[in-house]
């Protein structure tokens, strides 16, 4: 059987309607009807610059919520049950493979990496923004890669004093810089100074920004070091890029270790 998917057949040319021939789902596999494909930056870049694309036609999207239509094999299939509402990240499956990508009517889930809708109290466009955005503002802060504050849940956490800490973010409007700014309120970190337009600044303290400086201010860095002194350990920067970069590296304490995590890469000298 096929089905209707979105590709990319050339790069830099807009996606085209098509037919792939829907897969079927093997050992610890689940096959979802795509009830929502959740569309990040990366996937512009995979459209203009071939970002990720291994072979031609590519099918986009690796944030996917589904309805199971067949439960595959293996122990972590059989968890769940035909109607589930499940979502989940389509890279977690070895890599990039179309019969995983949300952007189709029909695409496998690998059962080990799924949640369901319904334990999540999300809807399913608000369990779609999971994947991608969360992950990645977890990983920022409470990952070793990123700046290693032990999570809420870790054994650590009961002896770390978060109320002590001062996390500077920048680019607080984006959605992984929202991400930020709520996981660590959730944290319980003491000072979330975030760098946003100025007409996020009520949206951003409703959901634990104790500070926002607006990122058009001819004084954001004498801002930041008014709050922090020269103390600030802890920056994230989910939006700038090369040069763009150097205010979370301004910012940062000259007489301790400081860390700034990016989402992009530095492509340039500071």
């Amino acid at each position: 059987m096929s089905q209707e998917a979105l590709l990319l057949e050339e790069v830099a040319r807009p996606l085209t309607l098509g037919h792939r021939t829907i897969p079927e789902p093997g050992e610890n596999q689940l096959l979802v009807k795509v009830l929502v494909a959740g569309l990040n930056p990366h996937d512009q870049r995979t459209r203009d610059d071939g970002l990720f694309v291994t072979s031609m036609p590519y099918v986009i999207a690796s944030d996917i919520v589904g309805e199971v239509v067949i439960v595959g094999t293996g122990e972590h299939s059989a968890k769940f049950k035909l109607g589930d509402h499940v979502f989940g990240h389509t890279f977690a499956e070895g890599g990039f493979n179309n019969d995983f990508n949300a952007a189709q009517q029909y695409a496998l889930v690998d059962a080990r990496f799924v949640g369901r809708v319904a334990d999540s109290g999300l809807t399913d466009d608000e369990a779609s923004t999971i994947p991608v955005i969360v992950l990645a503002a977890f990983i920022s802060l409470f990952a070793p890669s990123g700046h290693g504050i032990p999570a809420p849940f870790a054994f650590e956490a009961g002896s770390f004093d978060y109320s002590s800490i001062s996390l500077l973010v920048i680019g607080g409007g984006s959605n992984t810089g929202r991400a930020v700014v709520e996981l660590a309120k959730l944290a319980g970190i003491g000072q979330i100074i975030v760098i946003a337009g100025k007409q996020n600044e009520e949206n951003l303290k409703a959901v634990g920004a104790t500070h926002v400086i607006d990122r058009r201010a001819p004084d954001v860095l004498g801002q930041i070091r008014a709050i922090t002194g020269d103390e600030l350990i802890y920056a994230v920067d989910t939006v700038n890029a090369g040069l763009e970069q150097e205010i979370g590296v301004a910012a940062l304490s000259n007489k301790k270790k400081g860390t700034l995590i990016t989402l992009r890469r530095p492509d340039g000298d500071f």
